[in-house]
Formats: structure tokens, sequence, C-alpha cells
């Protein structure tokens, strides 16, 4: 940059939009030498692609006014000072080059925005999700021009529109076809894979602004529908996004029209029937308030189940039964109602004691460990206990009863009162993601155990509740072939190595797999008659049927 010549221009486009700007202008033989040697000043100058973007701006101001901006490319920065002066809001100009932040930064203060305008460097693909966790809602336009040169930038661009181009948001991308078209097609290819971005889009040729510029295109990039309704929800949200960024983890996109067909086959043999999960042996039988304190107390402690390879694992006898992992929790509550304690009355989980605890979570023998986290469970049940109480007259169903039949209503109401459902993970490739898997199935389990009707009827779980993102599930779907993993986190699964909770490995087969399982989802309604379509009877095609079905074939194919 030292060799940079700058040239300061004025533009006047009427209406107050008057931009002072500062930029790189002809190459001098000193620039030429240093470009040659390395140094780049393309994005220091204004190019034909700023000159269309201020055109499509002032032409369209009243879809720019009042709305937040993102400018992808920023460069000198033409456009999106027009852009800032248009929108009168919220407006964050990017760019991956140093010399062209700091140039940025110099002319938002040059125009006097400096109090609503900030300037950031910014690499596609590596940092817009830093940037989205400063502005959780997205942004209402994501913009830029003369962005794609290489085949390599398409995919990276696409992340950065993606992640921050809010549910309902537009994208406006300027394309000019130096030297070929084909890279215009391949982004509208990619945008446009259901699989991957699920983008509607729009192109439409320009007027060059130079008689000798390449053809010249608008893109209009906005969220398909069933897009636009998941990435409201926190959960899909926070799926997508890490299936777009995951390297370890990733949905087999080209194994997910077999594996829908594979469901759909099991679906019509009974496998997604409600019916099922009653028939789970401690599972209660009735649908009734007491089933409901029940499932309430069961999935508050519906964690950590395992054991180390090298410890003797937790197993709880019960009815003659032997059980292990998660049914051992089962088990227990039922052992303990039984023998008459009212170990689902909030008022004996407030007080519960750790020496009741104990009794309560025996395992077979005198010589067997107390099940995993311990001290957590006892915590975890004196604070559900003491909220009951507190806030909801003693009993989850007042909880349901407020929801009003939206399991979008309950999820909030649980993670806003129960702070151990809360398993927001603190940062994903720079941004917070949040899975609520216990929430989640708390939610799923009513809806089971009612099937669907009654005080089990949601009107909205097909589209807001998500597989539940445990252990089993991941193994189903790479098994079905939905889902693939790297050969080193196969070695390292293989091997029993532990992955620890919240590393990225975690986040990856978390997120990669809630967001297959909602790619199936759509692939199967696409696929199926619509005659088969229902979902609110006694065989449901949704998310939570799907993760049933599959946490059933995991468990009885886990040799």
């Amino acid at each position: 940059m030292s060799y940079a010549t700058y040239s300061e221009s004025s533009y006047d486009f009427g209406d107050d939009i008057k931009i002072k700007l500062k930029h790189v202008g002809a190459l001098t033989l000193w620039e030429a030498v240093a470009l040659a040697n390395g140094d780049d000043y393309t994005g220091l100058k204004i190019w034909s692609g700023d000159q269309l973007l201020v055109r499509h701006i002032l032409a369209n101001r009243d879809a720019f006014r009042g709305k937040s901006v993102v400018v992808l490319g920023s460069g000198a920065g033409l456009a999106a000072m027009v852009a800032a002066k248009v929108c009168e809001s919220v407006c964050v100009l990017t760019d991956g080059a140093d010399d062209a932040v700091e140039l940025l930064t110099e002319n938002v203060k040059f125009n006097g925005l400096s109090d609503r305008v900030s300037c950031e460097r910014m690499y596609w693909g590596r940092d817009e999700g830093s940037l989205r966790s400063r502005y959780p809602s997205g942004f209402d336009l994501v913009i830029g021009a003369d962005l794609m040169y290489t085949q390599e930038v398409l995919e990276p661009l696409m992340k950065a529109i993606d992640t921050l181009l809010s549910p309902e948001g537009t994208s406006y991308i300027i394309y000019l076809a130096r030297g070929s078209r084909r890279l215009g097609d391949w982004l509208l290819d990619l945008a446009g894979d259901r699989t991957r971005f699920c983008f509607d889009y729009e192109s439409k040729e320009l007027t060059p602004f130079e008689e000798d510029d390449p053809e010249s295109f608008l893109f209009t990039f906005k969220r398909s529908k069933d897009d636009r309704s998941a990435l409201a929800l926190p959960v899909l949200n926070s799926a997508k996004f890490i299936a777009t960024h995951s390297t370890e983890a990733q949905v087999n996109r080209e194994g997910i029209t077999q594996a829908a067909q594979t469901l759909l086959e099991a679906r019509k043999a009974g496998g997604f029937s409600l019916a099922g999960w009653k028939a789970h042996p401690l599972n209660p039988k009735t649908a009734d308030e007491r089933a409901i304190d029940w499932i309430f107390l069961v999935d508050t402690l519906n964690f950590s189940f395992y054991s180390d390879v090298d410890q003797e694992p937790y197993a709880v006898e019960y009815q003659n039964e032997t059980y292990t992992g998660y049914w051992t929790l089962c088990a227990c509550i039922n052992r303990a109602l039984d023998e008459g304690i009212p170990i689902t009355s909030a008022d004996y989980m407030s007080k519960i004691t750790q020496e009741q605890m104990e009794h309560i979570f025996r395992g077979k023998s005198s010589s067997q460990p107390l099940p995993p986290l311990f001290q957590e469970r006892i915590r975890v049940v004196m604070e559900a206990g003491l909220v009951l109480k507190e806030r909801f007259g003693g009993s989850f169903v007042n909880c349901i009863k407020l929801a009003g039949n939206s399991s979008k209503r309950l999820l909030e109401i649980i993670t806003d009162n129960f702070e151990s459902y809360k398993d927001q993970v603190a940062d994903y490739c720079g941004r917070p993601v949040q899975f609520f898997k216990r929430a989640q199935i708390l939610i799923a389990d009513v809806w089971g155990c009612f099937e669907g009707k009654g005080l089990g009827r949601f009107d909205d779980i097909d589209e807001t509740i998500t597989m539940f993102a445990d252990y089993r599930v991941p193994q189903a779907l790479v098994h079905i072939g939905a889902l693939k993993y790297s050969e080193s986190l196969l070695k390292r699964l293989n091997e029993g190595t532990p992955i620890a909770r919240a590393d990225a490995l975690e986040c990856e087969i978390r997120g990669c797999s809630i967001w297959s399982v909602e790619l199936l989802k759509r692939e199967m309604r696409r696929l199926a008659p619509e005659s088969e379509l229902e979902s609110t009877g006694s065989n449901p095609l949704n998310a939570v049927s799907i993760d049933f079905y599959l946490w059933d074939f995991a468990k009885s194919h886990a040799e």
C-alpha cells in the first residue's frame, strides 16, 4: 500500500446522497511494479460492479430504507457508503484485505458515518460466524459486487450469505461475467441446491456500466419457504450453520434421497407409529397427569448414562430384568414409585437429600457405582422441583396448559425457566449454537405418550421440534447413508476416545445430525404421495417420529 497513489472523488446522487471517497485511481508505474510483486490494489479502486450496485440501491430505495445491511467485498466503499446513507440503519462493511478495511474506515469517517457504520475484515467461510454472533437476528440485506473471479470462492461466498442473512432477508449480488458466465451459473446452482443452501433466486441481466464491460447481472437470493420457517428456530438455525461449516462430520447429500426412501418404507410398515412409545416396557401405559409428572422427572435426569470402558457399567435390576444405559433411569423411577416414594412430586423433588437419591438410584449390587454425575443429578432434581412449586403450581402439566398447544411456546417456557434444560454450547466457529436436546425430548415424550392428543397435542410440532442430537441416532444416520464422518473421526470413535462436551467435534456430530434429519423430513415429504403426508394421526411424518424410529433402530442393532 505504500506505493498506492490515491485520488479523492465526490459523487452527488441527489436527495442528500453525497459521497466523498478516497480510492486508488489509475495505476502508476510504481503501483504496477508493486502489483507484480504481490501487492494487490484490486479492492482499493472503484469498479463497474460497484457503480451498478449503486444504481440498484438508488432505484430501489424503499427496499433498502430502514434495513440493516452487511456489505461483502466492500473495497473502497462507493456502494457501501450509498447503502449506508439510504438505509439509515445498522451497516457493516467487510473486506478480506487489511488495506481495504483501513481505507473503508477512513472513508466512513470522511462521510460522517462512524456513529452507525462499522468496518471489519472478514474471510468468507471462516469469519462470518463471529459477525453473526454479534448480530443474532442476522441482516435484512447482504449485498456485494464483483465478488467472484474463481470457482474456489463460490462456496465460501454462499456460506457467508447463508450465515449473515436473516430468515426473511434478501441478498443482492452484482456479477460481471469476466471471461465466462459459468461462475455465475455455478453460484446459482449452489445457492438453489435443496440439500445445501436452499435459496430461491432470480437472475436479471443489466446494462453494463461501461460499453466495453462484460455481461452484467443482478442475482437476488431469498430463502426457500422451508428454510425461512426452519431458520426462525434457534436449534435448526444452529444446525444449518454447523452443517455448512463442518469438516469432520458432514451431511451425506448424495445419500439423502436413498435414505429417505428407506425411511418411507419403514413408515409404511408401521415403524413411525406413535403407539410404539407406550410399547417400551418401562414407559407409562396411561396418558394422564401422572404420566406427565413421570416424563418430566425422567427427562430432567436424562443425561450421561454411559460408562468409561475401564469401569463397571451402571446397571439396575427391576422386576427380574437387568437394565443398563438410559433404561436404568426409568427402572429406578418406577421402582421408587412401587416402593411408595413420591419421587415425581415437586415438593419431594425440591427437598430431596443425597441419602434418598442414593437409595432410589442404587445399582444391581452394593459394589456397583452410582450413575455418573450424581451430585449434578441431585442439584437438577431439586432445582426443577423448586421451579415447579414456585412458578407452575407444582406440576409440569401447568407449563403445557400455558403453552396453548404450541411446542414452540412450550420450548420457550422450559428453557426460560429451568436452568438445567439450557444446553447452549459456548462457541462453534465464532458463534454460539443451541441444541436444547432434553427440552425437545421432554416435549416429544409428552406428545408420544398422548399420541398427539389432549395434553399432548402440539399443532406446530411438525415444524418446530428437531431430532434430539444424542449419540445413538447419529450412528443410525451413518448406517442409512444420510451422514458421513471423516476417516480421522471414524478412527477416534472406533477407538473409543472420548469427545469432550462442547468440543467442536461434538458440535459437528450433533449439528449435522439435526440438519440431516431436517433434510430427510423434507425429502420424504417430497417423495411421499399427498395422501400419505398426514402427520396428526397414528403414523406421523416429522423429525420427532424419524428420531424415535432411528433411536429404536440403533438400539436394536447396537452390535
